[in-house]
């Protein structure tokens, strides 16, 4: 049971009760949402590449932020203290 279940559901429902306009019933209007109803599904489950894209390039900078804020001694050390705030910001 996949993410679009519910609507091929209702489709055949409503398709059952004569519901739907004249032109959304038979093989194409079937088609057409079918592949509606498939795509809807792939895009709420698939994983965004900018997000991925996005979530590694926050880490590597959180994780660089933390470097600095180590190497920074209290703030004494001017370019890792410089650098901090670059990476933080």
């Amino acid at each position: 049971m996949g993410a679009g279940f519910g609507a091929a559901r209702r489709w055949r429902t409503c398709r059952a009760q004569g519901a739907l306009p004249r032109g959304m019933v038979g093989a194409g209007g079937e088609l057409v949402v079918a592949t509606a109803v498939k795509a809807a599904a792939a895009a709420k489950t698939g994983i965004s590449t900018k997000g991925v894209l996005l979530l590694a390039i926050t880490i590597f900078l959180e994780i660089c932020g933390a470097t600095c804020l180590k190497l920074s001694r209290d703030f004494t050390n001017p370019v890792p203290s410089v650098l901090l705030f670059f990476f933080y910001g």
